[in-house]
C-alpha cells in the first residue's frame, strides 16, 4: 500500500465517521428533547445523496416534486387553522414558510442547476432541498400529534420512515445510483485507480 492510498483511506475513514456522528448526535438530541427517536432521519440522509446524484446525471431531481406537493399539503393545513382563527399573522407566516421559501428552493433546483454547474453548487441546493423538508413532514405528521405520548409520535416516525422509503421507490426507482468521485489531486485519484484496480 501507498501513501497516497493509505492517505485516501484515511481521509474516507474521517468523513465516515463524520457522517455517523453527526446522525448520532442530531438522534440524540431529539432524542433528549422529545423522547422519540426520529426514525426518518435515514431516508432524509439518503435523499440527499440520490438528489446529487440525481443533478450530476443532469436530471431533476425527484425530491423537488415532493417538496412542492408536500408544501401545499402543509400550507393548506396552516391555512385552514389560521383562517378558523382569524390569525392573519399566522397566515402570512404560513405563506412565507410553506409557500414562498419551498417554491423559491424548487424553481432554482429545476432552472439553475446545469449539468455542468460546480458540485458545491449542487451540493448546497441538495441540502437546501432536504432542509425545506424537515418542518414540513413535522406540520404533516408531528404537529397534530404533539400532545400525545411518546409511543404514539414513536408510531409515526416509523410510519413516516415507511411512507419515506416508498416515496423514494417511486421517486428514485429501486436501482443503483452512482457518480462521479469528489476532485483530488492528479497523483491522488491515479493511485487510487491503481488500488481500485488490484482490489477488482
Amino acid at each position: 500500500m501507498t501513501a497516497d492510498v493509505a492517505l485516501i483511506l484515511l481521509q474516507d475513514g474521517i468523513v465516515s465517521g463524520a457522517v455517523y456522528v453527526l446522525l448520532a448526535t442530531v438522534l440524540v438530541l431529539i432524542f433528549s428533547v422529545t423522547r422519540v427517536i426520529f426514525v426518518p432521519q435515514g431516508d432524509l440522509v439518503a435523499f440527499t445523496a440520490l438528489t446529487l446524484s440525481a443533478f450530476e446525471a443532469g436530471n431533476v431531481p425527484g425530491t423537488v416534486w415532493l417538496l412542492v406537493f408536500g408544501a401545499a399539503a402543509a400550507l393548506l393545513l396552516e391555512l385552514r387553522e389560521a383562517a378558523a382563527q382569524r390569525d392573519r399573522a399566522r397566515i402570512a407566516r404560513s405563506l412565507l414558510r410553506f409557500g414562498a421559501f419551498p417554491a423559491l428552493i424548487a424553481l432554482v433546483a429545476v432552472f439553475l442547476i446545469p449539468k455542468t454547474a460546480p458540485l458545491p453548487w449542487k451540493m448546497a441546493v441538495s441540502c437546501a432541498l432536504i432542509a425545506c423538508l424537515g418542518p414540513i413532514i413535522y406540520r404533516i405528521v408531528f404537529q397534530p400529534l404533539a400532545a400525545t405520548s411518546p409511543l404514539v409520535l414513536l408510531i409515526a416516525a416509523i410510519a413516516t420512515h415507511l411512507g419515506l422509503n416508498s416515496i423514494g421507490l417511486h421517486l428514485f426507482e429501486p436501482r443503483v445510483y452512482a457518480r462521479q468521485a469528489f476532485p483530488v489531486s492528479p497523483s491522488r485519484s491515479s493511485a487510487w485507480s491503481l488500488h481500485s484496480r488490484q482490489l477488482a
